[in-house]
């Protein structure tokens, strides 16, 4: 009895073990599959991190030729040691890199930095921005993160252009004004603050696992290690100087739940600029937030947007009626 109870506490103790490595289950932990950690495995991107990060870099290169397995095993575990030992090393927490064309500053404290580099690799999302846009046209980031549409944008409209980007994480703006003022190509404002249906202060929920599932609503970003701060919220059609966009107008809206809020504060000037919006269609996030995609669909068509389309897919445009959403989607909004 007392052999068996031995062996219990073992396979106890490396089931622990076994959990701790490979992490407790998160929205986030995607980040940390085969597609999304592959540019680690560049020299010419990896040698710009810090040194501690080129080591978690190593760690994942080895992993990736070694492995047929879509994930790296423990890369979520040896990251956040990585992190850990950063903080308390003095290190350099933000950092500059150059991926292609564009200049970047990341949060490495912050595991959403290994999607921005693939999206300025050319994700889909990207790409279908890049056939959005035309040189003096107005480009709105609502939920820029780290900006990487911004930064894409900026130089895709020119010198005659605008880049608007809205980010209430103070520490992700403040690295979007330090890109954009690095390598913008065009003028720009970055915005800190919340978009909404009122002006007046909210909070701002943010998990560690990923800044980018950072949102107002407490049923889909306020889980496991998270940190809660309150920020402003305005309504887009006060807050910003939208009588004074150059050129066509094109807004990405990604912003956790609060889609429908913005569109009822930017009322005013979707009305009058009629601009085409990239949007993520998250079931989670609206349940979250009390919105259903019949009232989402119906607020759409009460706003003039009838036709949608797949983003990525060289498709044509649909009915707006027609829009289902039975996962997480983004499409384009066209109105009619």
């Amino acid at each position: 009895m007392k052999h068996l109870s031995i062996m219990r506490r073992i396979a106890s103790l490396k089931h622990r073990l076994v959990g701790w490595w490979r992490g407790a289950d998160a929205p986030g932990d995607w980040l940390f599959q085969r597609p999304w950690l592959s540019w680690l495995a560049d020299p010419s991107l990896a040698s710009q991190l810090p040194l501690l990060y080129r080591v978690f870099a190593a760690y994942c290169r080895l992993c990736l030729r070694a492995a047929k397995a879509d994930g790296v095993p423990g890369a979520k575990r040896v990251l956040r040691i990585v992190q850990w030992l950063s903080a308390r090393s003095a290190s350099v927490r933000d950092t500059r890199i150059k991926v292609r064309d564009h200049d970047v500053f990341l949060d490495l404290q912050d595991p959403r930095f290994l999607l921005v580099v693939n999206e300025l690799l050319g994700s889909p999302e990207i790409t279908d921005l890049t056939a959005c846009l035309s040189p003096g046209d107005t480009f709105v980031d609502v939920g820029a993160n780290h900006g990487s549409f911004s930064i894409v944008a900026s130089k895709l409209v020119g010198r005659r252009g605008l880049v608007v980007s809205i980010e209430p994480q103070s520490r992700l703006a403040r690295l979007l004004d330090q890109s954009l003022s690095f390598g913008a190509a065009c003028e720009f404002a970055v915005h800190r603050f919340a978009v909404g249906d009122q002006d007046g202060s909210v909070e701002l929920f943010v998990p560690s696992g990923s800044s980018g599932y950072g949102g107002l609503y407490a049923g889909f970003s306020a889980f496991g290690d998270y940190q809660a701060t309150r920020v402003p919220i305005k309504r887009f059609d006060g807050a910003v100087e939208w009588r004074k966009f150059r050129g066509n107008t094109f807004v990405k809206l990604d912003v956790e739940g609060s889609e429908s809020a913005f569109l009822r504060g930017a009322r005013e000037m979707l009305a009058t600029l009629k601009p085409r919006i990239m949007m993520e269609i998250h079931p989670q996030s609206m349940q979250a937030a009390g919105v259903t995609l019949d009232g989402l669909k119906a607020l759409l068509r009460d706003l003039g947007y009838a036709h949608y389309r797949e983003l990525g897919l060289a498709e044509a445009y649909r009915p707006i009626e027609t829009l289902e959403a039975p996962r997480a989607r983004s499409v384009v909004l066209k109105a009619a």
